[in-house]
């Protein structure tokens, strides 16, 4: 504190010795930036000391210039009455403010009773007139501004002819009445051709095998079954093959694929497999071999996709049946591996075992095993019909004893 010397009339004056560093000040920590501030440190002393000789004969002017700011002076040359003087004036302007906002008040109060008074002695359709034309004349406005706009772009089109001739042919685009129609394509044909061609092929080709027997046949290109070439699609065909067990599930499955997915010039593969060694019991039944089961299953195969493929107008499609005999799943697997198939279609329930087919637990392992994409087909449920009860009308003479009905009696 002795180095802190306070005068009280004069003002404070602190001066703090070099050797106590500040708290609040972040002590140097490299030794190069320390160097070369001590260096500007003495550099600033040197210089300095001469301005300290001047500050000392002037000392005691300065500790009079030194004055705590808060503090009111006592000086007998500045008047003594400055801020009475200032705070008549703040209340004068507050004064001068409250008397201009209580006249635009007032102002205000009287174009809201005169604009009243205007709505109450004149009609409410002369006030809807009027805002009427002030649209009509806004309207106006805008017109005229907007063609005044585009005769200056009209201007500009003069100097540019090739942009001109552009402009004109965009702004009138020719439109044909009568559009071109595709003559190639097979849907645009009459309905002759149409029957000439949805029909299914004549002599289909059969491959038999020990344990397979696979028979290929076209619909909707001919009896022949070669498509004329200006009636073909340039697409690539899709391959689809249907597990097929003559349940009611595969059965729709077979349906869908044919009527959702399938397109002209498409092929459908229908597979079907008997599992002869683990039902001996129907084998016994039916008393058919291999061979002959294997022509049944075919048959049976080729009548239900024909019964359904000849109501779908679909052209050049073609249709591949394969009745194999062995395990199910086996069968079904290698035979996704031979052919490269778009999708497999399955239904999700099959046939019990006591009908030697089973497709519940095949399409679930399909949908895990196959290389191919699957598709499990669930066939739609129909609605019970609910019916209902007969209502009984009762006679005039019960209503009236009961009170429902009132009749008027005339005189």
């Amino acid at each position: 504190m002795s180095n802190i010397p306070v005068t009280r009339n004069s003002g404070i004056q602190h001066t703090i010795h070099e050797s106590i560093p500040l708290t609040t000040e972040e002590p140097i920590r490299r030794r190069w930036l320390k160097s070369e501030l001590e260096d500007l440190n003495k550099e600033s002393d040197s210089t300095g000391s001469n301005e300290e000789e001047e500050e000392d004969t002037s000392d005691s002017s300065d500790t009079d210039s030194l004055v705590v700011p808060n503090k009111i002076s006592n000086n007998p040359e500045l008047p003594y009455d400055t801020d009475a003087e200032e705070l008549k004036e703040v209340k004068q302007a507050i004064e001068e403010f409250k008397e201009t906002e209580e006249e635009e008040v007032e102002k205000t109060d009287k174009e809201l009773e005169e604009a009243l008074e205007e709505v109450e002695n004149t009609d409410m359709m002369q006030i809807l007139s009027r805002e009427m034309e002030e649209n009509q004349a806004r309207q106006s406005d805008y017109t005229e501004a907007y063609e005044h706009q585009h005769e200056v772009d009209d201007d500009h089109l003069i100097d540019d002819p090739e942009l001109q001739m552009i402009t004109e042919s965009n702004r009138h685009i020719p439109y044909d009445e009568h559009p071109i129609q595709r003559t190639n394509s097979i849907h645009g044909q009459s309905e002759l051709v149409h029957k000439q061609l949805l029909v299914f092929s004549e002599n289909p080709s059969v491959i038999e095998e020990p344990n397979r027997r696979t028979t290929v046949q076209y619909y909707g290109a001919g009896k022949s079954g070669i498509m004329p070439e200006m009636y073909r699609s340039k697409r690539k065909p899709k391959k689809y093959l249907v597990a097929c067990d003559f349940s009611k599930e595969s059965l729709y499955a077979m349906e869908w694929t044919m009527g959702a997915i399938m397109r002209d010039g498409d092929e459908l593969h229908i597979a079907t497999v008997s599992n002869r060694d683990d039902n001996p019991d129907v084998v016994k039944a039916t008393g058919l071999d291999q061979a002959g089961e294997l022509y049944a299953i075919t048959n049976a195969i080729n009548t239900e996709a024909k019964q359904v493929l000849g109501q779908m107008m679909l052209f050049n499609i073609k249709l591949v049946s394969h009745a194999m005999i062995g395990r199910i799943k086996d069968a079904l697997k290698s035979l996704t591996r031979e052919t490269d198939y778009t999708m497999l279609v399955c239904g999700s329930k099959g046939r019990t075992s006591v009908k030697k087919l089973l497709l519940g637990s095949v399409s679930t392992y399909l949908v895990h095993k196959s290389p191919v994409p699957v598709a499990v087909i669930r066939r739609q449920k129909k609605k019970k019909r609910t019916k209902h009860e007969a209502l009984t009308v009762h006679s005039l003479s019960e209503g009236l004893k009961t009170g429902h009905l009132h009749v008027d009696e005339l005189s």
